[in-house]
Parts: structure tokens; sequence; C-alpha cells
């Protein structure tokens, strides 16, 4: 009866053993090939930036530092044309990136989201404004940090 015991356990250790193995290769394979896929917004996020304009800002770049380094007209005239370059592109991806945006919005089924934008190019809802307070010689505009303040300053009154 003991030996059967033993031997059951031991059937078992190597089916687990197994299953752990294939499940770690497994687990390796799904990391090898998932891409990173950051969380919230990415930081300056541009949606109209492509490959072209990287390659016409780093040639926008190169004729900068030739023009600093050389002090030459010819140079300097380049790489102002290079920047009238980038900039005429850069227009015109935001331009095309725009109409695909109103081309591709649907009015019935995304109608909150056209509603939205409305309002943001009427300026319907504008951002408050807010005024900059100096607390112990620090400028803040949290509206947190203005009320502890003035409730430091100005405790409320007791009965």
């Amino acid at each position: 009866m003991q030996d059967f015991k033993c031997h059951r356990e031991g059937l078992r250790k190597e089916a687990l053993d197994n299953k752990q193995k294939k499940l770690d290769t497994a687990t390796a394979e799904v990391r090898r090939n998932i891409i990173y896929i950051p969380r919230g917004k990415p930081r300056n996020y541009k949606p109209f930036w492509t490959q072209e304009l990287n390659k016409q800002k780093t040639i926008r770049d190169q004729a900068r530092q030739k023009a600093e380094e050389s002090n030459l007209h010819e140079d300097t005239t380049v790489w102002r044309k290079e920047k009238t370059k980038l900039i005429h592109q850069i227009t015109q991806s935001k331009r095309e990136v725009w109409n695909t945006f109103l081309t591709k919005l649907n009015y019935k089924t995304d109608g909150q989201k056209a509603y939205n934008l409305m309002n943001k190019l009427n300026n319907r809802y504008p951002q408050k404004q807010v005024q900059p307070i100096t607390i112990r010689d620090k400028e803040s505009t949290d509206d947190k940090k203005i009320v502890n303040y003035f409730n430091t300053y100005f405790p409320t009154p007791t009965d």
C-alpha cells in the first residue's frame, strides 16, 4: 500500500512538473512576442507626426548645425529653406489628419463626440482661468492649496 502511494505521488509530481514547464515556455513565448502598450495617454502625443516628418526634421537639424558652424550665407539659406519645408509638411500632415478624423466621424453613433468637438471649437465651455497666488514666496494655482491657505489665514469662527 505504501509503495503504491509513493508511486502515485511521483506520477503527480512529474505531471505537475511537465505542466509547469509547458506553462513557463508558453509564458516566455508570449513575453517574447508582446508589444509594449503604455498605460494612459502618451506624453506629447502628436497624431500627425510621420516618418517623413522625422526625416525632414533631421535634415533641418543637420542644415542648422552646418549653418551655425560655418556662418556662411548659403548654408543659412539652405537651413531656412529646410525649415520652411518642414513647416509646410507639418501643416499638410495636420490638415490630412483633421480631414480623415472628420470623414471617419459617424454622426449617428458618435453624436456625443461630435457635440463635444463643436462646443470646444466654438469655445462654449472655456477653461477656467485660475489666477496664481503667492503663498510663502511660492506661486500656486492649485485650488486645494489656495483654500487651505485661506483657511489657515482666516479661521472659521467658533460659536
